[in-house]
């Protein structure tokens, strides 16, 4: 009753007249956004003759200017008279409300960093709880989100056709730091400003102010809270990375705390894990720069610039086209293979560990050369076999035209699966000459420790290998010189990196039965 009452004492009357038969009164709302009729007939009987629409309309017209009065409505009031009773407030007409403008809107086109993630389904509905979609990548001069200003309103209109203006939207208020920057639009075409990245990074919204980061925070694990990460700058995890998770980055990776059946990758920065690193062989570090490392159990890694071991080193597959640097640091077990060197404080152990220590030219470290080996000593495995089903028809072909149909076709079919083979092999020899002739080699290839290496230890430079009998004290450099083609032991001599393209005569180019290195 009272939010009644409140309403009827805003009302305000605009025509009000008492003629012989009904008394008429008109009232509307401060706004005039709605038209309201009060009829009475003067009698309390009916009045003789009935109202008419007319009769009311004719009444209403000489004191209002007023059209499209809702006729159904005021028939219905008109019965209600000529039955004898008084009507109020009916509303015979309605204006058009004004319709506030859409509000300025910022529309993203990439996904900001909020520690939310998404999980999305493969072809065969599964999800990957390994694959959080955390952020998107942004890059340099690339457009991240859309300023779309607000849009007008509709101006409404009261009773009487007047018009009741409509308020605008409200402007969307952007702020952004250093790092991006607000432009104008840059055709008529376009009804918007663009916010553009001036540097690579994730976006992220801190009290309303847009900005990139170029360095990526995980405050803890990296497991199911955060994914896999897959990052433009550098990453900087607080805890471990926990199995089956891996973290690739551009400008750097370092993990504080360990590291454990994992896969890092970084293109354009080092590598740094604090913590244990232990591999297995779901792992791999792969860097396009240098690895850092203070205790490395079996970890697979495949560098350009330096690995670098502070405490020990045990079963781990070292390659790199620069120096393993461990001069504080153990090397047991495992196999390293470098252009420049090997440092360590010592090799082996006193159990006479095998310990492979390469030192190749900067193709024979990479993965494809490697794989290539594999391939090449899989024909010559595969042709061996052939040539044991063929038997003494291996190597006297003609003898095949003797035998019956059925035992001569399977005799033909398998040389031919031999020369196909042979093919096959001759053009993997051929690009793994290619490909060695195309890397750089160091003009000084040295193996320098400082307390021990012990037998099991092998030190191979393409066809020349030295193997110690007995523990060799240091600190001493083993080193293989190119007049000679020996290795020849002497005082503790540091890493140097003089890489050329022109190979040395250490034998790398010529084609070697099984290669120490693809084992």
């Amino acid at each position: 009753m009272g939010i009644k009452l409140a309403v009827i004492n805003k009302m305000k009357t605009l025509f009000e007249k008492n003629t012989e038969r009904f008394v008429l009164k008109l009232q509307a709302p401060p706004d005039n956004i709605k038209l309201f009729i009060d009829l009475a007939p003067v009698a309390e009987t009916a009045p003789v003759p009935a109202i008419t629409r007319e009769e009311v309309l004719s009444v209403i017209e000489s004191g209002l200017r007023i059209t499209a009065i809702d006729t159904t409505v005021l028939d219905d009031v008109i019965k209600y008279v000529n039955r004898g009773e008084a009507v109020t407030e009916r509303r015979i007409k309605k204006g058009r409300e004004p319709e506030t403008g859409t509000d300025g809107k910022i529309v993203f086109l990439v996904k900001k960093f909020t520690g939310k993630g998404e999980m999305h389904e493969d072809a065969n509905g599964r999800v990957a709880l390994s694959n959080l979609h955390l952020f998107d990548n942004v890059r340099n001069g690339q457009v991240v989100a859309r300023l779309y200003p607000p849009k007008a309103g509709r101006d409404g209109e009261d009773v009487f056709g007047k018009c009741i203006p409509s308020k605008p939207g409200a402007a969307i208020k952007a702020k952004v730091d250093a790092t991006l920057r607000i432009e104008e639009p840059a055709s008529a075409a376009e009804n918007y400003q663009r916010v553009v990245a001036l540097c690579d990074g994730y976006i992220t919204e801190d009290s309303g102010t847009l900005q990139v980061h170029d360095e990526l925070h995980v405050k803890g694990d990296v497991d199911f809270h955060y994914g896999n990460i897959d990052f433009i700058g550098k990453v900087s995890v607080s805890g471990d990375v926990h199995p089956g998770f891996g973290v690739t980055a551009v400008k750097g990776v370092v993990i504080r705390g360990g590291i454990q059946e994992s896969r890092l990758r970084c293109t354009e920065g080092d590598i740094e894990i604090k913590g244990f690193a232990f591999g297995g062989k779901n792992s791999m570090i792969v860097g396009g720069q240098g690895v850092i490392g203070t205790v490395m159990h079996e970890i697979t890694a495949e560098v350009v610039g330096n690995i670098v071991v502070q405490k020990e080193a045990i079963d781990c597959t070292f390659r790199t086209q620069s120096s393993v640097l461990m001069p504080s640091a153990r090397l047991i077990g495992g196999k390293v293979m470098c252009v420049c060197g090997l440092e360590a404080k010592e090799i082996g152990n006193e159990a006479g560990q095998n310990t492979l220590v390469t030192l190749a030219n900067s193709v024979e470290v990479g993965t494809e050369y490697c794989q290539l080996l594999v391939q090449i000593a899989n024909h010559d495995q595969a042709i061996k076999l052939i040539e044991l089903h063929l038997g003494p028809y291996a190597y006297n072909t003609a003898r095949v035209q003797l035998l019956s149909l059925n035992h001569r076709s399977r005799m033909e079919a398998l040389l031919h699966k031999r020369k196909e083979l042979e093919e096959s092999r001759l053009r993997l020899l051929a690009k793994k000459v290619s490909m060695l002739e195309s890397g750089k080699w160091n003009a000084l290839q040295r193996v320098s420790f400082h307390k021990a290496l012990f037998p099991g230890v092998r030190i191979v430079s393409g066809e020349h290998v030295f193997a110690p009998k007995e523990i060799i004290p240091g600190p001493a450099t083993i080193e293989f010189d190119q007049e000679t083609q020996a290795f020849v032991t002497g005082d503790l001599r540091p890493i140097e990196c003089n890489l050329t393209t022109k190979p040395n005569n250490s034998g790398h180019t010529q084609i070697l039965k099984g290669d120490e290195h693809a084992k």
